[in-house]
């Protein structure tokens, strides 16, 4: 039978570390844990979970010297030269579809040094995963060879490496809701050492503005990434047009809406299948008030959707919530608004409660509802003019709601009419017609008919929903 083990490296873990044991059950058959310096209980646990579940296991202890790839080493060294696949975890990790495992090694081909599995990093507080990777989490025991102080790979042979659907197995992470920027400082201290130790080394030093990024160290981050752009200069991947995301995010902030698009075009040229940079123009031409431009990025991110066979961290909202939020608002900016309140309710699907969507489709909520009111009115006004209704018509007029009584439409209809019945030079002169005995056409019309189009429009009526408007 294939033999699987497992790596994990822990340091005052005892609170997750539970979760993810339970989570491994029956799945390897050698689990090891190197402790690098806890002062609480989580050997202990760790020890006391092997045992009652008859668990192979080992306990190894690490001086922690700012090295992860170091760590990881020596955690996969405590495992037994019999096991012939490893994998690894972390103690806020728990293994979806662990038993799974051992089936995928036993069918692996022996050209197969490895297996990528998702990994579900970070939950916003509505349970969406806005950030996602593959990691290499099933591999050959001859390929374990740790290579970085933080954010640790293990570099297996190209064409040699296989995945998995989620659907079979994959890790989440189990940091929920918070902030990003909460993660802990140590990351950020040890890139600055290794960037003095390597300074050219484009990988530590894209790190670096990431991590500074999701400090919140706008500014630093975006000088980091404009260096590692420079690093990289003539490559062309899929990499260099996410950190050029990166860029565009912080151009953005600061409404340097055509920087950020000219940062997007170059992203474009150098890997057009990315649809982030796709993003970025849209959110660029919303941000400058172009609604029809913003309106053709956002739809090409929707239909793109998250790029596809990537390595690289995503944020799976990014092509749903997020691109709805730029459709929205350049449908708001082109006066579509329906069409703003419909793509409004497709992003609030995703990300409930987000106050860009509510915004928007309160805003086109309220403007819809004036241009219905104005097109009720007017069609009510053209009725009453064709049977020659004109004194009502300007009273249908005198009684619009208030959130449409100084409308364009509204005030032009009612000086139209005042100037065709000569109201405009003479108040009374629609009275005296009335005092000869004349008739006119209206006369003819029945008061149900008049009523049936403006008897339920009172002035009183208009008050009152003025009123409730107020209130709400």
């Amino acid at each position: 039978m294939t033999t699987l083990g497992l790596a994990i490296i822990a340091r005052d873990e005892e609170e997750s570390l539970p979760s993810l044991l339970d989570s491994t059950r029956g799945a390897f058959d050698f689990i090891a844990l190197l402790d690098t310096g806890s002062q609480d209980s989580t050997v202990e646990i760790f020890e006391t979970w092997c045992s009652e579940h008859g668990q192979d296991h080992a306990v190894g202890h690490f001086k922690w010297c700012d090295d992860f790839g170091k760590a990881r080493d020596a955690a996969h060294a405590l495992i037994p030269p019999t096991i012939e696949w490893h994998s690894w975890a972390d103690c806020d990790d728990v293994i979806v579809g662990a038993k799974s495992l051992r089936i995928i090694a036993e069918q692996a081909s022996p050209m197969v040094s490895g297996y990528m599995f998702d990994y579900d990093y970070f939950h916003d507080a509505a349970g969406n995963v806005v950030s996602r990777l593959m990691r290499e989490r099933l591999i050959r025991r001859e390929y374990v060879k740790w290579e970085g102080r933080v954010h640790e790979y293990i570099v297996l042979p190209p064409g040699t490496v296989g995945r998995t659907g989620r659907e079979v197995a994959y890790w989440d992470h189990a940091k929920h809701a918070g902030k990003l920027s909460d993660s802990n400082p140590r990351n950020l201290k040890i890139l600055r050492k290794w960037n003095e130790d390597e300074p050219d080394n484009p990988r530590v030093v894209g790190y670096l503005g990431t991590e500074c990024l999701t400090k919140g160290r706008f500014n630093e981050g975006a000088k980091w990434i404009r260096r590692y752009l420079k690093l990289t200069e003539g490559q062309r991947h899929e990499e260099r047009a996410q950190f050029m995301r990166k860029l565009a995010i912080v151009l953005l902030m600061k409404q340097r809406n055509d920087e950020a698009a000219k940062v997007a075009y170059q992203a474009i040229a150098e890997c057009p299948t990315w649809t982030d940079s796709y993003l970025t123009l849209a959110e660029a031409a919303v941000q400058s008030g172009d609604g029809k431009r913003g309106l053709f990025y956002a739809e090409q991110v929707l239909m793109m959707g998250a790029p596809k066979d990537t390595l690289l961290i995503l944020n799976p909202t990014d092509y749903t919530g997020q691109a709805r939020i730029a459709h929205a608002a350049a449908l708001e900016i082109l006066g579509r608004w329906m069409e703003a309140i419909d793509s409004c309710e497709h992003g609030l699907a995703v990300l409930p409660e987000n106050e860009h969507l509510v915004g928007i489709r309160k805003r086109a909520a309220q403007q819809l509802k004036i241009v219905q009111t104005v097109e009720t009115w007017t069609e009510m006004v053209g009725i009453l003019v064709r049977h020659d209704e004109q004194l009502k018509a300007l009273d249908l007029l005198d009684t619009a709601p208030h959130y449409v009584s100084r409308h364009p439409a509204i005030v032009t209809a009612r000086s139209d009419l005042r100037r065709r019945m000569g109201w405009a030079f003479n108040d009374h002169a629609y009275d005296e017609h009335y005092e000869t005995g004349g008739s006119k056409p209206e006369d003819m019309v029945p008061d149900d008919f008049v009523d049936d189009v403006v008897g339920k429009l009172t002035r009183g009526q208009a008050a009152l929903e003025e009123i409730m408007e107020m209130v709400a």
